[in-house]
Formats: structure tokens, sequence, C-alpha cells
């Protein structure tokens, strides 16, 4: 009997032992377990007969990714780190809360070490300050300050931004949180996670900046972390296709009636310089026929509203009157058989790879190969701006215009031999 009465004390020793513990737990909840999307961490606090829950922001794509037991996450130190920073944040308020011998309010001891707190300053979150943001570039495009694809690309990289600050800070990261190394975390997340260019990495931080400038501007900050970074541009240009590729593309057999028209388009673009955009856009108003009989396109680009005026070869002549009375093309009010821009980036791959052409190519491939074309040929720069709608040629040397080698080794063994 003894040794009952002396295990029930122990037991209720131990309970109330533990009943006095801040107890903590990281885990994934049941409902998100068999979700296809992203699965949340949840942080749980208990004390004695209370217990609360809080959303720490950070998601794992897999459950094996996440280890309970060193509450790590595979292939995610930026997640890892976050909730090494809620726990020890967590362990500091807790010490702040036994020191000062006051009674334990749960509610207020997980909002802290979520950084929920730092609201009540009235300082925004990231999240609140990017739909702010937002807001502005909306009223910009109302008012004809900005073009329509300008807003799309920033809605595009507020969501970039808003997802690394939410992985790093959680949901509830404050302005104030970021700091000048972010913009180099920031810089490899996009690389990591998305494989995006150097460059085009370099111009999303650069729009960070942009964002917290306009946080100094409404007074939620006084000093822009992000004021020391300078973006570095490597200016690599794209894939282009030679002559002798683009004569290969065209002469080989693809066994696919959507792969011949995707080709057919392709083809178009390569001699006439249109983006995509502009491609889909173009009408027969666009096509200006001259008394000599020839035919060439006059239209302001969607881009940047400049003329762009290419000439229309024979070539393309032919595919444009071969879709004169395609469905398709009736039915969406265009001069092409173009899809989205996506479903055709896609097409082309196959098409390159039936066709023997080891290039990851794309729509954007056929302005390059066409500015090259015309650099080629001889053709004037002060015509080739012209022709693809640039306002100027150190834009098109940079990006479009890539040097062929055969007229190069022609002069150099010339003067050589």
């Amino acid at each position: 009997m003894r040794t009952r009465i002396d295990n029930t004390q122990s037991s209720r020793q131990q309970t109330s032992k533990r009943s006095r513990t801040l107890e903590r737990w990281l885990y994934i909840r049941k409902d998100c377990k068999y979700s296809n999307q992203g699965k949340s961490i949840t942080l749980r606090l208990r004390y004695e007969n209370r217990q609360v829950f809080g959303v720490t922001g950070v998601t794992v794509q897999s459950i094996e990714d996440w280890d309970p037991a060193t509450k790590t996450i595979k292939g995610d130190p930026i997640g890892t780190s976050r909730l090494e920073q809620i726990l020890t944040r967590l362990t500091q308020i807790e010490n702040q809360y036994r020191i000062a011998c006051q009674p334990f309010d749960l509610e207020d001891i997980i909002n802290k070490a979520l950084g929920v707190h730092v609201e009540a300053r009235g300082i925004p979150k990231v999240t609140e300050l990017l739909r702010d943001f937002n807001k502005q570039m909306q009223l910009r495009f109302e008012v004809g300050d900005m073009k329509e694809h300008s807003l799309e690309k920033l809605v595009l990289w507020n969501r970039f931004i808003e997802e690394f600050v939410t992985k790093k800070y959680g949901y509830h990261g404050m302005i104030k949180q970021i700091v000048p190394g972010d913009s180099k975390n920031f810089e490899l997340f996009l690389k990591q996670h998305y494989n995006h260019s150097h460059d085009y990495t370099q111009k999303i931080v650069e729009h960070l900046k942009r964002v917290l400038n306009y946080a100094v501007e409404n007074e939620w900050i006084t000093r822009n972390p992000f004021l020391n970074f300078r973006k570095k541009m490597f200016h690599q240009k794209g894939e282009y296709l030679t002559m002798a590729e683009l004569e290969k593309l065209e002469k080989a057999t693809l066994f696919s009636p959507v792969l011949d028209r995707i080709r057919d388009a392709f083809i178009f673009l390569c001699w006439t310089g249109l983006s995509y955009k502009d491609a889909v856009s173009l009408t027969q108003k666009h096509i200006i026929e001259t008394p000599e009989g020839d035919s060439y396109i006059l239209q302001r680009r969607t881009k940047t509203g400049t003329g762009a005026m290419p000439y229309l070869t024979e070539k393309c002549r032919d595919i444009l009157k071969k879709y004169r009375e395609d469905t398709f093309c009736a039915s969406r009010g265009q001069l092409l058989p173009l899809p989205s821009n996506q479903k055709i980036n896609t097409y082309l791959k196959q098409v390159a790879g039936m066709a023997g052409i080891d290039k990851n190519i794309s729509c954007h491939t056929a302005r390059r190969t066409y500015a090259t074309i015309l650099q080629a040929k001889g053709v004037e720069e002060q015509f080739i701006v012209a022709a693809m709608g640039h306002k100027n040629i150190a834009t098109t040397k940079r990006h479009y215009i890539h040097q062929q080698p055969d007229p190069v080794i022609k002069e150099l063994k010339a003067k050589l031999s």
C-alpha cells in the first residue's frame, strides 16, 4: 500500500512540476500534412491548463523536409534560422516574466515571440507596406503614369518580397526588422528558389530598395537599410539563332500540325523582331502597303510606346496570308497563331529538339535573332534601332546584337595573312 501511495505522490509532483513549465512545440498541423501546397509550421505554448497557438510563417514543401527533433528544415537555412529566432525570443520573454514575477500571459508571450507586438507602435508590417505600395502603383496606372505590363511586373516582384520576408521573419515581419545584409540574402533566395539570373535578381532587389524608400517617405522608418545597395549587372545576352540554325529550323520535319503553326509564328518573329505582346496585338491596321508593292509594320511597342517599323519580307507576307482565314486567329483577333507565352515557349523547346538545335529558345530569342541578322547583313545602326522600336542604340547593342565570328575572322585573316 505504501508503494502505491508513494507512486501516486510522485506522479502528482511530476504533474505539478510540468504544469509550472512553459511547454512549447513546433509542429505541422494534421490538416496541413495532406495538402498539396506548402505545409505551415505552428507554434504551440502550454502553461498549466491553458494553451495558445500561433503561425510561425515558415512552411515546408514536404513533411520529410521537417525534422521535429532538431527543429530544422532540410535545404532551407532561412526557415530554420527563423524558427531559431522565435524560440530564442520565446526564452528571453519567458525569463523576463519570471524575473518580474508576473503571471504568464500566453497571448502576449506568443505575440511577442512571433513579432506581432511591434504592430502596436503604428508601424505597418512588410505585408501591409507592400499592399499600400501596390495601391499607389495601381493609382499611377489608372492615371496613365504606368503601363499595364509594368504594374503586373511590380505586383509579381512584391510577391517575391513577401515570400522572402515571411520565410525569414514570419507573417508578422516588420519593416524595422529588415537589415542591410538582407539585400544579399534576398538575392540568394531568388537564385536558389526561382533560379533567376543575376541581372534579374539585381532588378528585384533594387525594387525592394524603392519600396523601403516609400516607407522612409511615410516616416515609418528613418533610414533605408538598403541605402548602400548598388545593383551590379553582368548584362548577359540571351540565346539567338544563327542564319544556319534558322534555315535548319525552317527545313526541319516536325510531324505535328501544332508545332508547324508554332514554327511559322516563330519564323515570322525572327524576321520582324516583334516581341510576343506586340505580335499578339498586331492587326491589319498595322500593316502598311507602299506604292511600290512593299509592306512593313508600323506599330507602337507595348513596353515603351516607341514606334517600330520592321520590313515584311516575302516569307513574312506568306505566313500572314496562310493564317488569314484561320479560325483560331479569327476568334482571338490575331494575325498569327500564338497561344499563351508560356505555351509557345514550351512548344519551341520541342521544335528546337526536333530540328537538332541545342539551344534553350523562347519567343524573345526571335527578337535577338532579328537584331543579329540585321547587323550581319550590314544594316546601319540607326535603322536597326528604328526597326526594333528602341530608344537608343545602347539598348540594342547591350541586349540584342551578337557579334558574329565570321566577319571578325575574315577581317583578321585579311590583315594578318
